[in-house]
């Protein structure tokens, strides 16, 4: 199983109901929206396995020409759980 750095997180958010997501958003080739599993490699360095729903963001009016970009949210995860620094690879 190979890892591939996805991004570092700048910042999160919580949204009732849906999650924490992180910025900045992720470069992902294919579908929206997916499941997938990444690690989250924090800067006290503790490591968790953890899903994340990958998704490519609603912007009014569309970019052009269209970027390939998801944005990650996790469902099951606080802002505590993802904080600043942390590194998000995805398992391959």
């Amino acid at each position: 199983m190979g890892l591939r750095l996805l991004l570092v997180v700048e910042d999160t958010f919580a949204i009732a109901g849906r999650g924490v997501i992180v910025a900045p958003d992720a470069k992902l080739d294919g579908s929206s929206p997916r499941t997938m599993s990444v690690e989250l490699r924090r800067p006290d360095g503790t490591t968790v396995s953890a899903e994340a729903v990958a998704e490519i963001p609603f912007v009014d009016p569309p970019r052009l020409p269209l970027s390939i970009r998801h944005m990650l949210r996790f469902a099951k995860l606080t802002k505590q759980d993802v904080p600043v620094g942390t590194e998000i690879w995805a398992t391959e």
